[in-house]
């Protein structure tokens, strides 16, 4: 009996918001829409600590006045050295909106950076590249929810040894060679 309370006690513990982040990781959220694509990029305190020079009061610790005189150097990074978005094949220019800060379960401070890219229509396929291994670490992940129109939310990580990663959004139309082939297949079902 008392190797069962202690075993409910230690699952319990394991399952509060205090290890619900995982060290060396943040997160992307990829919202396409009918005309643009919206990205937010979420870090926590101890990874904009440990890869940007933020703490300008060199205490060890990132407050969110700091976290905030930062943020257009880390967008502006992420946007110039991190973050390339195809759609279709063509680059993405991404356009910088006001970061935040957020609490996270786990009681920390996020920087949290958006970022829009405008298109005419919905692209078929997204290619992204998201490289923050050379700012947070070898062993960095970033966790990415790509919510795409009439589909189910999709799931990527980006780490080492997957940079990149492709989303089909929506069947390419048939081209007219296409069409041209279903009509003589049509008529001679």
């Amino acid at each position: 009996m008392r190797a069962m309370t202690w075993l409910s006690v230690a699952f319990i513990l394991a399952a509060t918001p205090a290890v619900a982040h995982n060290i060396n990781s943040s997160y992307t959220t990829l919202i396409v829409r009918a005309d643009s694509l919206f990205i937010r990029i979420a870090m926590d305190e101890h990874e904009l600590l440990n890869g940007f020079d933020l703490d300008t009061n060199q205490d060890g610790v990132l407050w969110r006045s700091e976290m905030l005189a930062g943020a257009p150097a880390v967008s502006e990074h992420l946007r110039d050295n991190v973050l390339r978005i195809k759609a279709d094949g063509r680059l993405l220019s991404l356009k910088p909106r006001t970061a935040t800060v957020e609490p996270g379960a786990d009681e920390g401070l996020y920087l949290v950076v958006p970022f829009v890219a405008f298109y005419t229509g919905i692209p078929a396929r997204l290619d992204v590249e998201l490289d923050l291994t050379p700012a947070f670490g070898l062993a960095h992940r970033n966790l990415a929810r790509i919510m795409l129109p009439d589909k189910p939310l999709q799931q990527a990580v980006f780490a080492r040894n997957a940079l990149q990663h492709s989303f089909v959004i929506r069947d390419k139309p048939p081209s007219a060679f296409d069409r041209l082939v279903q009509l003589f297949q049509g008529w001679f079902e």
